[in-house]
């Protein structure tokens, strides 16, 4: 990613007061395309176009919200977020995605990052980026709350969440052409770019084609910030959350905690903060029943430093 500086592999909202803080960020995506684009015909998305769109998403994001560049606060975050996704249950029984979607890793893995901000965000985009607020970070007092944001985050990923409003072929045009193959970006839209051996012309016809890609990735961008996940589709992502924390010898019930605290309101699509905790607290008591210990005192250094780095 261009402007993006993330650590290999270690490498949507959980709305915190969420998916209304959302719609703020679809101010960056600049000038749009008409609706009739994303009105064309759906078509399935390879892996390698869903990351690439991700990455464009990714660094529209940042240009309202700007990366912490800190190489230790980056490498916290993916030692607990790759730890935590290693836990997700990625099979075809037990928790199931919404809709009847199909589980997948993102195509080259997570990528967890810091964002600057007030606000209590934590989000990802198609592919596998993650991103956490430092005003979130802040008020976080366990790493056991941090695996279970991240975590939360990641269900939503391996479900494919955020690609209801962006698997269309309008998207494929602009994904080619943001890879860096104009050809390839005709190709797809079934249109013949007649290269002339003039580089000026040429040039002007791949630069015509990367603005249309643009537009597309931003109108993308608006729509995916404008349409907050379903209950159902938060539903999904608290219990496969809680789930993975459990499996990966975290403590559930932080995670319980912090989203009661979140004091979030239901709304006709999202789920406020006493209907995520009800359903948390129904698959807790079946874990006790099964044994749950007590572990985040192991943490309790470890996360005290980190949060020292959070400015």
């Amino acid at each position: 990613m261009k402007n993006l500086k993330l650590i290999g592999l270690i490498t949507t909202v959980f709305a915190l007061s969420a998916c209304q803080t959302m719609k703020e960020a679809t101010s960056t995506a600049g000038d749009l395309t008409g609706d009739e684009t994303m009105s064309m015909a759906k078509n399935k998305m390879s892996p390698d176009q869903v990351q690439q769109l991700g990455h464009e998403m990714s660094e529209a994001l940042i240009r309202k919200y700007p990366l912490v560049e800190d190489e230790k606060i980056t490498m916290y975050l993916n030692h607990v977020g790759q730890y935590v996704a290693m836990h997700l249950d990625n099979g075809a029984k037990n928790i199931k995605c919404s809709g009847g979607k199909e589980k997948m890793l993102p195509f080259k893995g997570f990528r967890f990052s810091a964002i600057k901000s007030p606000e209590k965000l934590a989000m990802s985009l198609p592919g596998g980026y993650v991103f956490v607020s430092t005003g979130f970070l802040k008020d976080m007092k366990t790493e056991d709350e941090l695996a279970g944001v991240l975590a939360h985050e990641a269900t939503h990923v391996v479900c494919q969440d955020g690609m209801t409003e962006v698997e269309n072929a309008a998207l494929k045009k602009g994904v080619a052409k943001a890879a860096g193959a104009g050809a390839s970006l005709m190709q797809a839209t079934g249109t013949t770019m007649n290269l002339t051996g003039n580089s000026d012309i040429d040039g002007a016809v791949t630069d015509e084609a990367g603005d249309m890609a643009q537009d597309l990735i931003a109108k993308a961008y608006e729509k995916f910030f404008q349409n907050p996940f379903s209950r159902g589709q938060e539903k999904i992502a608290d219990r496969g959350a809680l789930l993975a924390v459990y499996r990966g010898g975290y403590y559930p019930a932080d995670y319980i905690g912090l989203t009661d605290s979140l004091k979030e309101a239901t709304s006709a699509r999202h789920p406020g903060s006493a209907d995520r905790v009800a359903w948390l607290k129904h698959d807790f008591i079946k874990m006790q029943k099964k044994g749950v210990v007590d572990t985040k005192k192991a943490r309790v250094a470890r996360f005290a430093e980190f949060k020292k780095s959070i400015k």
